[in-house]
């Protein structure tokens, strides 16, 4: 019985992120092997991250991990991520653009110890560049409930139908 419970609270919630467009949080987790590099085609190639990403960083003794503003190995106004492997970076709207993390251990950024990522905003809208092929349809009119969310009508009743069938089983 608590175990149908649980399951219900978690079915609830999920539909009424769903309804309030809530998405849930999905960020990818990039895990780099963090090594100097064998040969210059063996580089860090730069990487594409959105905001709530996060970066591992996994080595063994003798590397550290910076953030560089300057983009390269200069160390001004560098900032430590971690100094053991496991080191994590999660990208935040502050890091819009890109960022550099290098390691500063000796020469190991100049010898290719270095890696960026582009970090855009989740919620930039993409332009749609498709040239129209009819009139456009108009907009379905949202309705707003008593707290705020706007939902439409028809996803309202298709969720609750759901629901109802959903609760059904317990």
């Amino acid at each position: 019985m608590a175990m149908c419970h649980l399951l219900s609270s978690r079915v609830f919630l999920f539909v009424i992120a769903l309804i309030s467009g809530i998405s849930p949080v999905t960020g990818e987790n990039f895990s780099i092997i963090w090594i100097i590099p064998e040969s210059q085609n063996d580089n860090y190639k730069q990487k594409t991250a959105v905001i709530g990403d996060e970066v591992t960083f996994n080595f063994v003794s003798g590397h550290n991990v910076y953030i560089h503003p300057s983009g390269t190995c200069d160390e001004t106004d560098r900032r430590l991520v971690g100094e053991t492997s496991g080191a994590k970076h999660t990208f935040l709207e502050a890091d819009e653009g890109t960022v550099v993390f290098a390691c500063d251990a000796g020469d190991h950024c100049e010898d290719g110890q270095i890696i960026s990522f582009s970090v855009t905003s989740t919620t930039t809208p993409v332009a749609d560049t498709t040239p129209p092929t009819a009139a456009p349809t108009p907009p379905v009119t949202p309705t707003t409930s008593s707290v705020g969310m706007n939902v439409s009508v028809n996803n309202s009743i298709i969720m609750l139908s759901m629901l109802m069938k959903l609760f059904q089983f317990f």
